[in-house]
């Protein structure tokens, strides 16, 4: 990057089922990434999780994978 050059913000979609698992999309770095529940779960607990903890699941695995991408000045610029 040159000194002074902005990079593209970074943008997150997600999303999450009570029941399947989740989703996540990152833009610029256009990772997407599916997550079944069973996959990581296979005590099936996350069953009993409230629909909030199961939304931050892509956003964690998100900044997680993405991260480096990410626009680390904010987002006041």
């Amino acid at each position: 990057m040159i000194l002074g050059q902005r990079q593209e913000k970074s943008h997150i979609w997600s999303d999450a089922s009570g029941g399947y698992g989740c989703g996540t999309w990152d833009l610029p770095s256009e990772e997407w990434i599916q997550l079944a529940w069973g996959e990581v779960d296979r005590r099936d607990r996350m069953a009993e999780e409230s629909i909030l903890a199961k939304e931050l699941v892509p956003i964690v695995i998100a900044c997680a994978v993405c991260g480096g991408t990410m626009d680390r000045q904010g987002s006041d610029g």
